[in-house]
């Protein structure tokens, strides 16, 4: 994972407003304001009725984007996706709770650090990894920290984040589950 770029922050998924992007941009902005040194990309598009929440969180983000402290790229295919975790040190994910989304278990999969707020996620998540829903200052402030850590440490939190889905989230865990449930 040598491609893997330092200080550098990653959101995977639609714009829509079910994902908060609104509190990783709040977020990034104080991070920026306080000096702290990083780069973020956001991959997705909008779906075609969220066109207006897609051109504020761009608006929003305007003067992080022209001082190349933040990239809009266009959605990229799974078969994609694991490259692109592998490319970044962070990831951040702010869709809430009832609302479980993938983004967050592919990530550690990849072995990338994981920031939600989604409580479906406690236990697998430590909790410096996890931030107050909608609370852009408790995300800043575990971004803050998590980018003072060396590059090897982020690695280390990556590892036991992988081995923690393979355990929890496994398919011969799931199947048996799910028929259970079902039964």
């Amino acid at each position: 994972i040598e491609m893997r770029k330092s200080r550098s922050i990653l959101s995977l998924g639609r714009i829509d407003p079910v994902k908060h992007v609104e509190v990783i941009v709040e977020a990034l902005q104080k991070l920026a304001d306080q000096g702290v040194s990083f780069v973020a990309h956001f991959y997705g598009g909008p779906t075609a009725g969220d066109q207006s929440y897609y051109q504020r969180i761009q608006k929003s983000a305007r003067e992080l984007v022209e001082r190349g402290l933040i990239r809009f790229f266009p959605a990229v295919p799974n078969a994609r996706a694991a490259a692109v975790y592998n490319e970044h040190s962070l990831f951040i994910n702010a869709t809430p709770a009832g609302s479980f989304d993938k983004s967050v278990l592919e990530a550690a999969a990849c072995e990338v650090p994981v920031l939600s707020c989604n409580p479906s996620f406690q236990g697998l998540l430590p909790e410096e990894l996890l931030f107050a829903e909608g609370d852009s200052a408790d995300l800043a402030d575990k971004l803050a920290a998590l980018l003072l850590r060396s590059e090897a440490e982020l690695r280390e939190l990556g590892k036991s984040l992988r081995e923690a889905v393979i355990r929890e989230q496994s398919l011969t865990l799931l199947v048996p589950r799910v028929l259970g449930a079902l039964k």
